[in-house]
């Protein structure tokens, strides 16, 4: 087990005031900026009492519990859908309830919801997840080290007996390292993370992000098991799956779902009619010829064709060098193998040997009043 401490430090630069917040900038074909201004799109409020309005739209869950099926219980109640998580959200907690607890598993239950971080408000403050993330990326080696702690405690741990202290100091200046990287490296490798959470919330979700930032692989987020003051264990790991089933569960649409067959329409339906005749009889009205051999391979009777652009030959392709057979999307195609690299449809056909647009070699095709091949 390696014990790594954490220093208690003024409020860390992560925390802005309201008031410094940037607005959101106008949206595509947007000229004047909607009135109020706001910081963010939505704010959920978790809470009774009022708070200052940060978002256009706001969100109030109604928790009757500050643990993972508590709010799991109010989302589902507030009928929150995964949609109104995809824009610039923050999270209010209002009233005298705040504890590091309840707030850390809160958050650890939306991190999973809306499948990212998300900005945090108390107070008059609000805590910028994506600047905390910014703070530690690179710091933690990007190869895996020769040995992978299987425990590694993060926080005052002296009950645990200390093993290896290493510093994670919450910083003033946003310019210096939140964590030095061989802390880092070890953080980020650990199997198992034990984290005792600063009594301070500011402090602890800082921690929290700074944790969550350097455990991520890839999309994924590792969050740490956390240490209750009364000696509890909170898997926040398990925590934030719940709210990621949560969001599964919330979606309104199937992904296995199949689109209806649009119907098509009458110049659509005229072209696929005339894609679908015989290709022999539109060689014919094209003045094709043929000749019968054998097959070099089988010895049975083929009939070949001559190019319809003898011209593209050497020889005026005294040698019938174009074939009838088979296409992928069903039907049979024409194909000179000198001249075209794949098979041609009865309505390709003509547009290449005429010149002509699609609608035109239509015409033409219904002009021969030929018959169809099925």
């Amino acid at each position: 087990m390696v014990v790594v401490r954490s220093q208690p430090a003024a409020v860390p630069a992560a925390w802005l005031p309201v008031g410094e917040l940037p607005v959101l900038a106008a949206g595509p074909g947007e000229t004047v900026q909607p009135v109020p201004q706001f910081p963010y799109h939505v704010q959920v409020v978790i809470g009774d009492d009022p708070v200052t309005r940060l978002a256009p739209r706001q969100i109030r869950l109604e928790v009757a519990e500050l643990t993972a099926d508590g709010v799991g219980q109010a989302v589902a109640a507030a009928d929150v859908s995964s949609a109104d998580m995809r824009s610039s959200v923050v999270v209010s907690f209002a009233g005298d309830r705040v504890s590091v607890e309840s707030v850390v598993v809160t958050y650890a239950y939306l991190l999973g919801f809306a499948r990212r971080r998300l900005d945090v408000h108390i107070a008059d403050r609000v805590c910028v997840a994506s600047r905390v993330g910014q703070w530690v990326h690179g710091l933690a080696c990007a190869v895996r080290p020769p040995v992978v702690q299987p425990l590694v405690t993060v926080g005052n741990a002296a009950e645990f007996g200390e093993i290896t202290a290493v510093h994670v100091d919450a910083v003033a200046d946003e310019n210096q390292a939140v964590v030095d990287a061989d802390a880092a490296t070890v953080v980020a490798w650990a199997r198992r993370l034990l984290w005792a959470a600063d009594r301070d919330v500011a402090v602890a979700l800082v921690q929290l992000c700074v944790l969550a930032a350097l455990r991520a692989r890839g999309a994924s987020e590792r969050l740490p098991a956390l240490l209750g003051a009364d000696g509890r264990v909170v898997d926040l790991a398990a925590v934030r799956r719940s709210g990621e089933l949560s969001r599964s569960a919330s979606r309104s649409d199937t992904r296995f779902a199949l689109a209806p067959v649009p119907s098509l329409s009458a110049r659509q339906q005229r072209l696929c009619a005339a894609a679908a005749v015989d290709i022999e009889q539109v060689l014919a009205a094209l003045g094709a010829r043929s000749a019968v051999v054998a097959d070099p391979a089988s010895g049975e009777q083929m009939r070949v064709w001559h190019c319809l652009h003898p011209q593209n030959h050497t020889n005026g392709d005294a040698t019938p060098s174009a074939r009838v057979g088979a296409i992928a999307s069903g039907g049979v195609g024409f194909r000179c193998l000198r001249c075209l690299s794949e098979r041609l449809d009865p309505l390709r056909l003509v547009m290449w040997s005429e010149g002509v647009t699609v609608d035109v070699a239509a015409d033409l095709i219904h002009q021969w009043n030929l018959a169809s091949a099925s």
